[in-house]
């Protein structure tokens, strides 16, 4: 009765206060700024590499032996350039590689330092569909890297 009445209510106060404390002492505790990590500086980036590159894409199979795609007629081409001339032949006329194409990168340091390159990936970043066009051979058969007389 009474005295079972006194003991829930001193129960009651009891929990009351103590959810109070626990309340009070979050709400007291660090602030969200203060649980963030603290930011770091930025990662200093590497200054620019220590080589300068190059790439040339109009490399011929032993100087002769390369393949252009050529738009429009075929009275309209000129006669197959020397390697040394491809790339602006190619360029004038629009050209394209056709079957294999070689690549020749050079590399050359900016300091004392040696360059040495351990791996080289490639990255297929886009896919176009085939250009239209006639197949043009730069040779007329290999006999050496001779530029031949038209």
């Amino acid at each position: 009765s009474r005295s079972v009445r006194r003991w829930v209510q001193a129960l009651a106060v009891c929990a009351v206060a103590a959810l109070a404390l626990v309340l009070v002492a979050a709400s007291a505790g660090p602030s969200r700024q203060q649980q963030r990590p603290e930011r770091q500086p930025p990662v200093a980036r590497p200054a620019a590499p220590p080589f300068t590159w190059t790439s040339d894409d109009h490399v011929w199979k032993y100087g002769c032996g390369h393949t252009y795609l050529v738009g429009g007629p075929p009275a309209a081409v000129p006669p197959p350039p020397a390697e040394a001339d491809a790339e602006s032949w190619a360029t004038a006329l629009g050209a394209v590689h056709a079957g294999e194409t070689g690549v020749r990168i050079t590399l050359q340091g900016t300091d004392e330092r040696a360059v040495v390159l351990e791996a080289l990936r490639i990255r297929v970043v886009e896919r176009r569909e085939p250009a239209e066009g006639r197949v043009h051979r730069m040779s007329s058969g290999c006999g050496g890297a001779l530029t031949p007389r038209m």
